[in-house]
């Protein structure tokens, strides 16, 4: 993306096989939620059952997520401002209509911005969780 307008738009399909999972051994499990951003588990099959060590790995944000609500809360306040002004302008004579128009675009600008922020943060974010994730060395579980 960008600029909000894709760079290149394509297609894949590929035809994959159904992976042989009758043979694991372990799973790894992935939680992904605003709570946990990210925290994996692994469980494995014994004679005795399902087994874990119940120690979660999480995956380390390195303070993205506290910036990301952040700009969240900063853009929810810039939107209330917009609302006000815009409500002001609408009642009010012309030269102050003018320059209430011109702050509100201002405004606007600003908060497009902070937007902008927020999706590259998240696609760094997401991207960095993909390739932490699956390189994880799961410690091996007590049987």
């Amino acid at each position: 993306m960008h600029r909000g307008a894709p760079l290149l738009r394509f297609a894949i399909s590929e035809t994959v096989a159904d992976p042989d999972t009758a043979g694991a051994a372990a799973a790894l499990g992935i939680d992904w939620s605003p709570a946990s951003l990210g925290a994996a588990t692994v469980v494995a099959e014994t004679d005795a059952g399902l087994v874990t060590d119940a120690r979660a790995h999480v995956y380390n944000d390195r303070g993205l997520g506290a910036r990301l609500a952040r700009l969240q809360t900063e853009g929810q306040h810039l939107s209330a401002k917009i609302d006000r002004l815009t409500v002001l302008a609408a009642g009010a004579v012309e030269p102050t209509k003018a320059r209430l128009t011109a702050k509100i675009a201002v405004l606007q600008q600003h908060r497009a911005a902070l937007g902008q922020k927020r999706r590259r943060i998240n696609r760094e974010v997401a991207l960095d969780f993909a390739t932490t994730m699956p390189t994880w060395p799961p410690r091996p579980v007590p049987g």
